[in-house]
């Protein structure tokens, strides 16, 4: 009997169905394995010197050349395209592969001179000819076309990445408060500077007979909370119908936390020390733990992980904008900074030669780059989108793995 599995409830780029998505990569594969052929066999014929020799062999054979490139080129320019569409459809969540789009552009754009420059001792002769200068151009586009499809990968998970800040890491998978119910209770003006009965996940019946909250102070201050310290919910309990005395000052006789919870009536738990805090409400303190498993208990709290997520709320549109900004108002610099290091590389890679002669000069290629505005415009943004994304990653970091 001839078993058949069905694929449910799969997650698919931009939820398209699985038999969409399906025929989709296998057109992607062939156009994609096309294109790199016919790109393959373009840089073939410009390294091994092939177009060089055409182009000065006769005039036949110069324009069979630049036929043949000017007919790959076309069919590269219309199919290219499709495959670029389809890779950011089919890749529309995955921003490793923009990436990787970007390294091939760059590759393509600044490698292929680069190694005609540099690596061949004929680098001069192998570009010659306008068979050379079709093919050199053609990578261009390609180049061009690729950065297009890359950039707009990374600016999609750059995006994504703000604008799902306010959602931040699953809070479900805490370990303190894990199934804790969002409450509408008073919320601070300035969400990072909230209090944690502040916080949506506050309990109304603990906040009556909190320290913290009579204390007016924060729970992951003084390392001890609802969330993770069992007397202060079973102080809750214990004091639902009366008064609360945590709120009480230091000269009403208020005793330690520990000595209001009763086990039964005939025992009574240890007492816990306290210590004077805000207002006079006295702090109930656990000397049981060590502070690394006081820290380590706020961050696996669903109220402190809440007030993390405030705080990258905060941060990272201000990252955001702040970037863009510094790239806008030291633009001049950029380029400044941007023709230099183009510089340091062709004075490094000129001492690398084996033929002894270091360059003194910037190459063709740099002389190009740093010459052409709008070239140098789209250096300048993918490498402002370079330190948007890590800038991010960094209010990331600190904001939800260091618990700043």
């Amino acid at each position: 009997m001839k078993i058949s599995t069905r694929v449910r409830d799969r997650e698919t780029p931009l939820n398209l169905p699985v038999s969409t998505i399906s025929t989709l990569q296998k057109i992607f594969a062939v156009i994609a394995g096309a294109n790199a052929v016919m790109c393959g066999y373009i840089i073939y014929g410009l390294f091994s010197g092939q177009l060089a020799t055409a182009a000065s062999t006769s005039t036949l054979a110069a324009h069979h050349a630049l036929n043949v490139v000017l007919q790959l080129s076309s069919y590269i320019n219309v199919s290219l395209p499709i495959a670029l569409i389809l890779a950011v459809v089919l890749f529309w969540d995955n921003t490793t592969v923009g990436g990787m789009l970007l390294v091939i552009a760059a590759a393509l754009s600044y490698g292929v001179n680069l190694a005609l420059d540099y690596l061949s001792s004929s680098g001069t002769q192998l570009k010659a000819g306008m068979v050379a200068h079709a093919t050199l151009s053609e990578m261009g586009e390609v180049a061009l076309m690729l950065a297009i499809a890359g950039g707009i990968l990374i600016l999609r998970g750059i995006w994504d990445r703000i604008r799902n800040s306010a959602s931040g890491p699953d809070l479900t998978a805490m370990k303190y408060g894990a199934n804790a119910k969002e409450e509408d209770n008073p919320r601070a003006i300035l969400g990072a500077a909230a209090k944690c009965w502040q916080l949506p996940y506050c309990k109304e019946a603990v906040r009556k007979t909190c320290p913290i909250f009579h204390a007016r102070s924060k729970c992951w201050k003084h390392r001890v909370g609802c969330m993770c310290e069992e007397h202060i919910m079973r102080l809750s309990m214990a004091n639902s119908g009366g008064a609360s005395p945590a709120n009480q000052g230091v000269g009403s006789g208020f005793v330690a936390i520990g000595d209001l919870i009763a086990k039964s009536e005939s025992s009574t738990t240890t007492a816990l020390p306290t210590k004077v805090g805000p207002r006079g409400v006295r702090i109930p303190q656990n000397p049981n733990l060590s502070a690394a498993r006081k820290r380590e208990r706020c961050n696996n709290c669903v109220i402190y992980n809440e007030h993390q997520r405030q705080k990258y709320n905060l941060f990272s549109p201000i990252v955001t904008l702040a970037v863009p900004l510094f790239f806008v108002l030291n633009y001049s610099a950029v380029q400044t900074w941007l023709a230099n290091m183009l510089h340091n590389i062709d004075a490094i890679v000129g001492h690398l030669q084996f033929t002894g002669t270091a360059s003194t000069g910037a190459s063709v290629l740099t002389q190009d780059l740093t010459g052409s505005i709008f070239i140098e415009g789209i250096l300048i943004f993918c490498l402002g989108m370079i330190v948007l994304s890590f800038a991010l990653r960094l209010v990331e970091y600190v904001v939800f793995t260091l618990k700043i």
